[in-house]
């Protein structure tokens, strides 16, 4: 609908297992209505030549998700991934026109509060769990957080072997950490202070690097399988923030970690909406991306500033009743060339 109001094809990028597991129905129709793939835990410089290729030459804009996965997060950005930054610098640098970035904020708003679906989910959820569902005397928001520190529990137990006593904000964070270091240990040298989604991709690309030509059942291979399983752990934690659980929890983040719940415990792809949604889509002022060299520090500030600018875009769109619950799935990030 954006790209009929500006009366605008776009392109997209897309991650490369987004077409691969994709019907060929599905696969075709987002062809052709601009999307190509990009394998981020490969070889992803096919992807980026095409992105670069179509800003230099191409008339109509490109669409990218710089935060590379879908959190769930309601009213917050993930942090960035500086492949957006790095296409607009290269093509900048090589197009003789010029190249600017439109922030774009996607959100979507409850239009009720589905109470009855989230005791239902919340019941399932329970039993999965505890074997049982709570007593109805206790408040759903009480009920949700003992689920997500029985799921922390059983990462402890399946990682560490044995659970911690601290605050739920703690353990997750004492987690994420532990985790990770373990696999940068294993994996990767010492490299540059990133942030956790930041580090993650690194080590997932090691991993498929050092183990591509290794036979099948190698130990090699077998210990790679069993790392990258942990670091899905780790993006799981990841999406349970652990200010979330310090604060009255509301009807926007209740519904949010409902969704991330269901997809971690009871293994549903996507959570689907459980009432109508209404869909809002902010853009902000274009950025001009200076024509320089991509350097870290280049893409690291203009990567920093998109952050910041998607981020002023969410908290300047607030649900506009109390029943009107935000659920963003995505920000995009829109890299075009002026008219």
């Amino acid at each position: 609908e954006a790209a009929e109001r500006i009366d605008r094809a776009l392109y997209f990028m897309t991650a490369g297992q987004i077409l691969e597991t994709s019907s060929w129905l599905k696969r075709t129709v987002l062809r052709q209505h601009g999307s190509f793939s990009l394998d981020r835990e490969g070889e992803p410089l096919r992807g980026f030549r095409q992105a670069v290729d179509i800003l230099c030459s191409e008339r109509h804009p490109l669409v990218i998700f710089p935060e590379g996965e879908m959190f769930h997060f309601a009213d917050r950005i993930a942090p960035f991934n500086e492949g957006a930054a790095a296409v607009a610098v290269r093509a900048a640098a090589q197009s003789s026109r010029s190249v600017v970035c439109v922030p774009c904020a996607l959100q979507y708003f409850d239009l009720d509060v589905p109470t009855t679906q989230h005791i239902s989910l919340t019941e399932r959820l329970e039993q999965t769990c505890f074997g049982r569902a709570s007593t109805n005397t206790e408040a759903l928001t009480q009920r949700i957080q003992q689920i997500v520190e029985a799921f922390v529990a059983r990462l402890e137990m399946d990682h560490v072997g044995h659970t911690m006593c601290e605050p739920l904000p703690d353990r997750l964070k004492w987690l994420m950490e532990t985790l990770l270091a373990r696999l940068e240990k294993s994996w990767v040298p010492s490299g540059e202070p990133a942030s956790i989604p930041g580090r993650l991709k690194r080590v997932q690309k090691a991993i498929l690097r050092k183990t591509a030509e290794s036979p099948l059942h190698s130990p090699l291979r077998q210990q790679g399988e069993r790392d990258l399983a942990a670091a899905m752990c780790v993006t799981q934690l990841f999406c349970y923030p652990g200010d979330y659980f310090t604060t009255e929890m509301d009807a926007r983040r209740m519904a949010e970690i409902l969704d991330k719940l269901e997809e971690d415990l009871l293994g549903v792809p996507i959570a689907k909406a459980r009432c109508e949604r209404r869909a809002v889509i902010t853009f902000g002022g274009p950025i001009a991306v200076p024509r320089a060299p991509a350097t870290r520090e280049a893409l690291a500030t203009l990567t920093r500033l998109l952050e910041q600018k998607v981020q002023t875009l969410l908290d300047g769109h607030r649900p506009q009743s109390s029943t009107e619950t935000a659920l963003r799935d995505s920000t995009a990030l829109a890299v075009a060339n002026p008219p």
